[in-house]
């Protein structure tokens, strides 16, 4: 039986990740990053094809969260934003993935068996980690690399787990899919240009 005070504080440490992070991002400007990643993203959404590498600097980059941020930017232009504002949508791509990779990383644990004590100390650690909340306010392609990550060892626990066999594939083409995901973008990042 679990302490209903040691669950309320599991739950606050994610709300205050959270709350730190969505505050965070309503702050931060789209254009505070360490690369441009702004100018590939333009690119993409003008064609959603891959430019060339003398195109712009970051085209050599995988193009997974190119191409998703080209369709937030395509989003925030329906929606008739301008300027900064379209581009404050495509800034919570990460912002997004952030807040699931808090929740995840909470279901891994539960899903191990982990101990409350030792829970809240790795959920202490991860919303308040400075690496994990900077990069989740960029407009930059590192956090869905991590994302995809704990996502696909968040479908391999499960896995590990189910008891039934349809249960199971299902895990399993989950799994399999983020992993091709994940394989995919890290094939992507060499320096080479891949179509």
């Amino acid at each position: 039986m679990s302490n209903p005070n040691i669950s309320r504080l599991i739950v606050l440490l994610i709300c205050l990740g959270i709350c730190i992070r969505v505050i965070l991002f309503l702050v931060n400007p789209p254009n505070n990053s360490y690369d441009d990643h702004m100018e590939v993203i333009q690119k993409y959404s003008e064609e959603f094809k891959r430019p060339l590498p003398f195109e712009c600097w970051q085209a050599y980059q995988p193009p997974a969260y190119y191409y998703i941020g080209a369709i937030f930017l395509k989003c925030g232009n329906y929606l008739g934003l301008k300027g900064a504002c379209r581009w404050k949508i495509v800034q919570s791509i990460n912002c997004i993935l952030s807040l699931l990779v808090l929740i995840l990383f909470n279901r891994i644990l539960m899903e191990c068996g982990v101990n409350n004590g030792s829970r809240i100390f790795y959920l202490s650690f991860l919303a308040f980690l400075p690496r994990d909340i900077f990069t989740s306010l960029m407009i930059s392609n590192d956090y869905l690399l991590i994302f995809s990550s704990v996502a696909a060892l968040f479908y391999f626990v499960r896995l590990l787990k189910t008891k039934t066999e349809i249960s199971k594939r299902f895990t399993l083409l989950n799994f399999i899919g983020l992993s091709f995901l994940l394989y995919w973008v890290v094939l992507q990042n060499s320096r080479g240009y891949c179509y």
